[in-house]
């Protein structure tokens, strides 16, 4: 009787044991969520233009964007409140936005055919004219019932004479447009002002620069 009984309580312990190891699985620690990192980048971009008479036949320098604090980090904001800024938990920009920005800019001037040649470093040409660009505000605005948002970009720009060390001209650009709530519709918002934006800036170009 008493080896049926010992018998018994090794199975019911090894039963329990194994009962315990599993709810232990359950019960863990859950699994952490991936961050998802986003571009901004302006899709009608296609590289292909060739400008054999540019507007200029001057050289442009485009220095490096600049951001107004908090937007020259990889955070993405959006505010629901007055004066409140908040970001999203597991989205992020793939690199700063000022660096996807800027490099957009480049591009769209490189083939916008105003100029003889778009450098990032004044030491590799004698450039004519120089692009100052800041950031101002890059985040999404979401209604106080949770349920429509916007997105709203806007830079500052000025247009530099180096000859003569003055400013042709200025002025900042601001883009809104209507998005789906969260971060897949900020991003996408985003994008496409970041055409509208890169349009309205070359146009701008073409009426300050001289040939």
């Amino acid at each position: 009787m008493q080896i049926v009984i010992k018998s018994f309580t090794k199975i019911l312990l090894a039963s329990l044991i194994s009962l315990l190891s599993g709810c232990s699985s359950l019960f863990g620690p859950p699994a952490q969520r991936t961050i998802v990192s986003y571009e901004i980048a302006d899709l009608s971009w296609t590289g292909n233009v060739i400008c054999s008479k540019p507007q200029s036949s001057k050289i442009l320098y485009i220095s490096p964007m600049r951001a107004n604090t908090p937007y020259d980090s990889l955070k993405m904001y959006y505010t629901d409140k007055p004066y409140e800024l908040t970001s999203f938990g597991y989205s992020e920009w793939a690199a700063s936005p000022t660096e996807m920005l800027g490099q957009a800019i480049i591009k769209r001037t490189y083939t916008s055919c105003v100029f003889s040649n778009v450098v990032t470093s004044h030491a590799l040409a004698d450039a004519k004219y120089r692009l100052i660009t800041q950031l101002i505000n890059l985040r999404q605005e979401v209604s106080s019932n949770g349920q429509t948002a916007v997105v709203k970009l806007a830079i500052f720009v000025q247009l530099v004479d180096l000859d003569k060390n003055s400013v042709i001209a200025s002025r900042g650009f601001v883009q809104r447009g209507s998005t789906a709530v969260g971060p897949k519709g900020m991003v996408s918002g985003v994008n496409q002002l970041l055409v509208k934006l890169d349009d309205e800036l070359i146009e701008w170009l073409h009426k300050n620069v001289t040939k």
